[in-house]
């Protein structure tokens, strides 16, 4: 919650967040979860730039964990998190 800067939102229900907010929810929960594999599309939609940081960083925390597998779906690389494999589409 820290890294995305929710503790200012803990106690409003879900559906009174902004979208950008619901987007940081749901990352934090799907990168927390500790869940072995993980879609996130267009990962920096609505968020601001210390938000963009924290999950480029948070990303590439998961990404050298062998038993997890994340399916990002980006226009750029996010050259941040040091990817195992990357599938560029043209």
């Amino acid at each position: 919650m820290a890294g995305f800067g929710l503790e200012e939102h803990a106690h409003k229900p879900f559906v009174a967040l902004s979208t950008g907010t619901h987007r940081k929810v749901l990352m934090a929960a799907a990168l927390a979860s500790g869940a072995a594999l993980a879609l996130i599309d267009e990962p920096l939609a609505g968020l601001d730039r210390a938000s963009e940081r924290y999950l480029q960083t948070a990303l590439a925390s998961v990404a050298t964990q062998p038993d997890r597998v994340l399916v990002v779906a980006h226009w750029e690389a996010l050259p941040e998190v040091p990817w195992r494999q990357q599938l560029v589409l043209g």
